[in-house]
């Protein structure tokens, strides 16, 4: 089995996908600068996000 060394990275995408919110709600930052400051694609960003927020308000 493995010994610790190589492979995929562990997602950290709800943790990255909360920061990101946050810095939409907080700043004016772009899109595009907010993904890179939570270190993910534009595109992965708002498919997350709009995600996110969809469930927010189904339990609104």
């Amino acid at each position: 089995m493995g010994n610790g060394f190589g492979g995929r990275k562990p997602s950290r995408i709800p943790e990255q996908v909360a920061r990101a919110m946050e810095f939409l709600d907080t700043t004016d930052m772009t899109g595009n600068e907010v993904a890179r400051a939570v270190g993910m694609s534009k595109s992965t960003l708002y498919a997350h996000v709009a995600r996110r927020r969809a469930e927010l308000e189904q339990f609104a």
